[in-house]
């Protein structure tokens, strides 16, 4: 039986107005370098930097979600609740995401379960009162606020839905407008629940990030990808604490 899903404005008046992500508003970045070496640890290092104001082009309301109301099958746990040094990976993505300076929600309970990510993508484009949303994913601790900020000023040079290429196909973080619930509605009727679909019905610009970062991207879905990310840390931490002695 096809998944009904409705496009109504019954939660009309629950959140309030966003601000603008543009000259109006100011967005942030963070001004401390990174350690040398792999750039897959200078996440860990940006998350808890200073933040300066960068203005950008086009004055534009944003709100940022993260999606954490998968099942984690594979995990086996809760997988946004997995702790990477004082914070869980949910918190690690929250904090890297709040430097930008907008609004940021987890979604955490989905208006239409068992959709996969359009689960979440439709629950916030519902709920929502930004003209825009940029969607992150619980799992994918490792984004950095450069990313997140690149893929956002090219959404708003563009001016249409702009997903992020990984492992050769769309992918997280990625921006939508608002409008796009409609069509995030109709897919979900018609049981297509893959990205990639998504992005082509809404013919989506792709933003490529540098080779030389792919580990930005990862995601932890299995307990063998846990471990992994665990030890990524720990590199990380002991790179740090030799530059504090150095």
């Amino acid at each position: 039986m096809a998944t009904r899903v409705h496009t109504n404005t019954e939660f009309e008046g629950r959140f309030p107005p966003r601000p603008a992500f543009g000259p109006a508003k100011k967005e942030w970045h963070n001004s401390r370098p990174a350690p040398r070496g792999n750039a897959f640890f200078s996440r860990f290092w940006l998350a808890d930097s200073p933040r300066v104001p960068l203005e950008t082009s086009t004055a534009l309301s944003l709100e940022i979600c993260i999606l954490a109301g998968g099942l984690s099958r594979r995990m086996g746990r809760d997988k946004s609740r997995l702790r990477l040094g004082r914070r869980s990976m949910l918190g690690q993505i929250r904090a890297t995401a709040r430097n930008l300076g907008q609004p940021v929600r987890v979604i955490r309970r989905d208006a239409v379960p068992h959709c996969g990510p359009l689960s979440g993508i439709y629950t916030a484009l519902r709920t929502t009162k930004a003209e825009a949303v940029m969607f992150l994913a619980c799992d994918m601790p490792f984004v950095t606020d450069e990313l997140m900020r690149d893929v956002l000023e090219r959404f708003c040079r563009q001016g249409k839905a702009l997903f992020v290429r990984s492992d050769s196909k769309p992918g997280f973080p990625f921006v939508l407008r608002s409008e796009a619930l409609a069509t995030v509605a109709s897919q979900i009727e018609q049981g297509e629940f893959a990205l990639h679909a998504l992005a082509r019905r809404l013919k989506a610009g792709i933003f490529s990030p540098p080779l030389s970062q792919p580990a930005l991207l990862r995601n932890v879905n299995t307990p063998k990808e846990w471990a992994s990310a665990a030890r990524l840390w720990k590199c990380d931490q002991e790179e740090r604490r030799v530059m504090r002695d150095a």
